[in-house]
């Protein structure tokens, strides 16, 4: 018999429900009371045995208060969880039993049993207790959402569906005064939608709580949420801007980054703006010494980039470089790290202050200056591009906050030097695939042309080599493609195939014996799972290139608890291959993490495992192929009809 973990918290919060009040002149109360006491923080500290004989002894003294039964099987509880000794877990259920038929008004004793009922699966009993909290106390809000989740596991959890959005409805438009029990209804309610899948409805329900209720911990939560999934950035920036305003606990660096990034890509931010959240930012980073010159480096080339408040720009600069001055190999990346592994991170701190100062420098005109932070700082870039003519490195870093690469700001530097001939020679060595920055390239290569008396012609002519240059260095040859097909296909596991079932989303069951013959490719995923989230529609693309193949079938494994999710997930992403919920695929397959992907070979066995998604569709998909192809062209029985 298992119990899942979350009784555990749900148990810690049962101090909400009944504080225990006694008639103090009455020795006996006092005595129960006194037990109750000792025995409510043995649970506090985690000595239940010592909490359950304390407990017993005043439900000796006062075996009619219910709420000491409460506590007591609350208190079994945890003893069964930690211990998982049988004779707790029946002590807890009688206890609790026992509450309820003592005080049929109190919520606690039938919520928590629903709890219990529901974490051993018995979804229509947990049902039963959980409306019963409900009668008992109707602003019970935790009772109403974990009513529905236990509706949501039954097999036929589509049909109680609609009950539940009535019931949601329901909480929306209740009247009440007390404003704890209304916001509590509002939090229920787009729990609900949320559990049916309804993410419109749930946005609106949100949007009411957080205009009721702005200053609470709650609508933090739902600001950040929305400004996580914001794909406006203007749009985000103003609600973590909010977010900062409203919640100071959530005034931290990785959310004053995300923030300043977003406002930093825009066109018209002003300088203002950009410095007061940058300052933030590099304030939040405290004595972390990677994020504090980061963030000193990022906003400094971002102001830099924009041509706004260089002043400003410069002493932020210049902080970042006494900040790493003031750094010594043994504050950094801890004992066991060695003393050149220091020496390089502290060096590239300081090549990061450097080139953000010398960014500064050559914006302001100061081209001696610029010319000895930015030679200083950028060597290994000099290196290559005087060596090679080009180069591969993109910054990253600096184009997701809207920064030119850097090699590009030399060659601003050489042509504001007036070295025109060494400017077109960086400006095309940094020939990518970002068109912003290939447009920049274009339009500043024709002026140099021009400049040294050379016609557009000849600025094509070096324009089009360059490209072609990039793409033969990126493109993968044919034979390192070869060679990593061949590595791959070797990795053959030849492993036999536990059976499994699945149910199709339309209540069709499928075994493993049904697809007998037929190369079988499971991808095991859940919709609150990021990467299985952008992996999905690779593998939707790599299915489509075998339609109509009756010797393949693909098979999206939904591993969602909540199954009401998964339909209204598919068609907001627009996948629409084969899915299946998973019975006992998962736990026969040891699937640990998702996305997981495991392919069948046409005699029933398993070939290959893929765990989490390398993050290039393209790649992904052309390794699929290889194996799945591979194993077509073995012999195996007839395969059966495809599976759509």
């Amino acid at each position: 018999m298992r119990i899942l973990p979350v009784i555990l918290t749900l148990i810690m919060s049962a101090s909400i429900y009944s504080p225990i009040t006694f008639a103090q002149e009455q020795p006996r109360a006092a005595r129960a009371q006194e037990f109750f006491e000792q025995g409510n923080a043995a649970i506090s500290r985690g000595d239940f045995d010592s909490a359950i004989s304390l407990i017993e002894e005043a439900v000796k003294i006062e075996p009619s208060w219910a709420e000491l039964h409460l506590k007591l099987g609350i208190a079994c509880l945890f003893k069964f969880i930690r211990s998982r000794d049988v004779a707790f877990d029946g002590k807890a259920i009688a206890s609790l039993t026992r509450a309820a038929e003592l005080n049929p008004k109190l919520a606690a004793p039938f919520y928590y049993l629903g709890v219990h009922y529901s974490a051993k699966k018995d979804h229509d009993k947990a049902i039963a207790h959980f409306e019963k909290a409900i009668a008992a106390d109707p602003s019970d809000t935790p009772s109403y959402t974990s009513k529905w989740e236990a509706q949501l596991r039954r097999q036929d959890f589509e049909r109680e569906i609609p009950a539940i959005r009535a019931e949601v409805e329901s909480l929306v438009k209740r009247s009440v005064t007390d404003k704890q029990i209304r916001a509590n209804a509002l939090l229920a309610a787009a729990k609900g939608y949320t559990l049916i899948g309804d993410d419109e409805a749930r946005d609106k329900v949100e949007a009411v709580f957080e205009a009721e209720f702005p200053e609470r911990p709650e609508s933090g939560q739902i600001l950040f949420r929305r400004a996580v999934s914001e794909k406006s950035k203007e749009r985000q920036a103003d609600l973590l801007e909010t977010l900062f305003a409203r919640h100071p606990a959530t005034r931290q660096w990785p959310l004053y980054s995300m923030a300043f990034r977003a406002r930093a890509v825009q066109q018209n931010v002003s300088g203002e703006k950009l410095l007061t959240l940058g300052r933030a930012w590099v304030a939040s980073a405290g004595n972390d010494h990677y994020q504090k010159i980061n963030s000193m480096a990022t906003v400094t080339a971002v102001l830099a980039e924009k041509k706004l408040l260089l002043n400003e720009a410069e002493a932020i600069a210049d902080d970042a470089l006494k900040s790493v001055a003031a750094i010594s190999p043994e504050s950094v990346l801890g004992p066991s790290a060695e003393k050149e592994e220091k020496e390089r991170f502290i060096n590239f701190l300081k090549e990061l202050a450097q080139r953000s100062k010398g960014f500064v420098l050559l914006k302001q005109g100061k081209l001696v200056e610029a010319a000895r932070e930015l030679d200083a700082s950028l060597q290994a870039v000099i290196r290559e591009v005087e060596k090679n003519g080009f180069i591969t490195w993109k910054d990253m870093d600096l184009r997701e906050v809207g920064v030119r690469p850097r090699v590009l700001w030399l060659a601003e530097l050489y042509e504001a030097q007036g070295d025109l001939d060494r400017a077109a020679k960086y400006l095309l060595a940094g020939y990518g695939d970002d068109e912003g920055t290939n447009k920049y390239i274009r339009e500043r290569t024709l002026e140099l042309f021009k400049k040294l008396g050379r016609g557009e012609d000849r600025a094509a002519a070096a324009l089009s080599e360059s490209e072609k240059r990039y793409k033969a260095l990126t493109a993968p040859s044919s034979n390192r493609r070869d060679e990593e097909r061949k590595l791959l296909l070797a990795k053959k596991m030849n492993k036999p195939a536990p059976d499994f079932f699945i149910t199709t989303l339309d209540k069709r069951v499928i075994r493993l014996a049904d697809l007998k013959g037929k190369v079988i490719v499971l991808n095991f995923w859940a919709t609150w799972c990021g990467p299985c989230v952008v992996e999905m529609p690779h593998f939707q693309t790599t299915a489509r290139k075998y339609n109509g193949n009756v010797n393949v079938v693909f098979i999206a494994v939904s591993m969602d608890n909540n199954r009401a999710q998964v339909v209204p997930f598919l068609k907001r992403i627009g996948y629409t291959e084969l899915v299946a919920y998973d019975d006992v695929a998962a736990n026969n397959y040891n699937i640990a993490s998702i996305p997981t992907t495991v392919i069948i070979d046409r005699e029933g066995f398993i070939q290959y495992r893929d765990v989490g998604f390398g993050g290039a569709g393209e790649t992904y998909v052309e390794r699929l192929i290889w194996r799945i192809d591979d194993l077509l062209r073995e012999k195996a029985g007839s395969a059966g009809p495809g599976l759509r």
